[in-house]
């Protein structure tokens, strides 16, 4: 995100000189609430340390608008005379540029609004790839490999790692990345755009675990059912995001659930652990002996 920002703070002269360039603090947030930052007075040697920091130098937020609130925003940089409207994010940010361009020709005023791809997620339509997948996707290679390290060396068999991705499954596919031998994990990938069937998730949790008497699985948190329900855990507080999506719930502490009430002949599963929002992934590992039903614990990702 500091990237693109410095991407566009280092060109003012290009749009229309002489030219200010305000960042809104939180994003859309900063927008409505009139908090803005002058990004012309870092210097070119500040920019370049910028760029190549992780995160969010200002901040970002999550808000869907209403059209309503889109009017009220183009006031808001009317005031301001901006002319050029930047908005850094995934599909709902794009839509909230798209919302803004429609209120501003709605209001008759002059201001050009543009969409600047940044999501892990990797789902924009019309893009090669997007800005934040390749270091998410890194990183949840990384993990991948260190979870497979670990369950070699540790008496846990079967180790399921949930993934971020409600709707596209780049991310938990880039699990995929760790694996240089053929026995290296992941052993199992499960995305969104796949329905998973109930017998054959267990069936391929057995077969690999029988072939190798360990194994990882990576599955997407947005992960659902022939029916299109999702598999994670069923949530009372129906609690959304700031965009209104439903907040997943434990995709692979359910998963891990399953296979433990259908492994052979053995004492009842327990639980530990819980849900803390959207995350990277968590690890989940089945611990007990081959052919005995596993004690299980939950303990979140780095």
């Amino acid at each position: 995100m500091r990237a693109c920002t410095a991407s566009c703070a280092r060109r003012p002269g290009s749009l229309l000189p002489p030219a200010t360039f305000w960042r809104a603090r939180n994003g859309i947030l900063g927008v409505q609430q009139d908090q803005f930052v002058n990004l012309l007075k870092p210097s070119e040697e500040s920019w370049k340390r910028i760029a190549a920091s992780p995160g969010a130098a200002l901040g970002s937020g999550r808000k869907m608008l209403s059209p309503e609130e889109a009017m009220e925003a183009v006031s808001l940089l009317r005031k301001k005379d901006v002319r050029y409207f930047f908005h850094i994010g995934g599909n709902d940010s794009m839509d909230t540029a798209l919302k803004m361009r429609q209120a501003a020709l709605a209001l008759g005023y002059e201001m050009y609004c543009a969409g600047i791809p940044k999501t892990i997620d990797n789902d924009l339509p019309c893009t090669d790839h997007c800005p934040g997948f390749g270091s998410a996707a890194r990183y949840i290679a990384q993990a991948t490999l260190d979870l497979g390290m670990d369950i070699r060396s540790l008496p846990t068999p079967v180790s399921i790692l949930e993934v971020m991705g409600r709707d596209a499954g780049w991310l938990t596919a880039a699990t995929l990345l760790a694996r240089r031998n053929p026995d290296d994990a992941p052993h199992l990938i499960y995305a969104p755009e796949v329905p998973l069937n109930r017998q054959k998730f267990l069936d391929d949790v057995q077969n690999a675990y029988d072939c190798r008497g360990c194994l990882v699985v990576a599955v997407s948190e947005g992960v659902r059912n022939e029916a299109g329900e999702s598999w994670s855990a069923r949530r009372s507080d129906n609690l959304t995001d700031g965009f209104g999506h439903p907040l997943s719930g434990d995709v692979a502490a359910t998963l891990a659930s399953l296979v433990t009430s259908n492994w052979a002949s053995a004492p009842a599963a327990k639980s530990q652990g819980g849900w803390a929002g959207r995350r990277a992934g968590w690890f989940l590992l089945l611990t007990g002996a081959r052919r005995k039903k596993p004690e299980l614990s939950v303990f979140p990702g780095p």
